[in-house]
């Protein structure tokens, strides 16, 4: 059995907080989370798969807002779960933070790292992009980062809140952007 690594992670049980590392995974090229197996790689096996089987995926979907293969599987007699998740070409965020997977460990992505990653989709940086005349032309981080919080985008550009939100409303005024959803778990998509 491999060892952990950049792809693949072993855990005995399912936690929610696991979703993190599914979000880094989808952040850094995809990778495989096994459950049933502890971190000695020794198969302890599940219980209660049946169930298991049918929250994890919704709750990937539900939270995450990406799917995954979700495979039952047994080895030695016993049931393990595989939850492969696909690179994704824009960023997934787990409760409003992006986590990437370096190594065998996830690492929460924050200040110049989060702007420069959330960015990257378009090979350019923030400082780069245009802040001054509010020229949303070049303001692409809602159309790389679909469903974008307000608080998200606060972190991204650095700019105060009635900055950001003038240049929303412009983009609004503009038909370019709508928000969906309810005002504090909503986000803004590209039109």
């Amino acid at each position: 059995m491999k060892p952990e690594d950049q792809h693949i992670e072993y855990n005995e049980i399912w936690k929610d907080e696991y979703l993190k590392v599914l979000a880094a995974f989808a952040n850094s090229g995809g990778g495989k989370l096994v459950l049933g197996i502890n971190d000695k790689r020794e198969i302890c096996g599940l219980s209660h798969v049946s169930k298991l089987m049918e929250d994890i995926p919704n709750k990937i979907n539900n939270i995450l807002g990406i799917l995954a293969d979700v495979k039952l599987n047994q080895k030695e007699g016993k049931k393990i779960i595989e939850i492969e998740i696909q690179p994704y070409s824009h960023a997934i965020s787990y409760k409003g933070h992006y986590y990437i997977r370096s190594g065998s460990t996830i690492q929460e992505l924050r200040g110049g790292n989060l702007q420069q990653f959330l960015l990257s989709g378009r090979n350019s940086y923030w400082d780069e992009q245009e802040c001054k005349g509010v020229t949303l032309d070049d303001f692409d981080i809602i159309k790389g980062n679909s469903g974008i919080s307000l608080s998200e985008l606060l972190k991204v550009s650095g700019l105060s809140k009635r900055t950001l939100e003038r240049w929303l409303k412009k983009l609004k005024d503009q038909n370019r952007t709508e928000f969906k959803g309810a005002s504090k778990t909503g986000g803004y998509f590209a039109k």
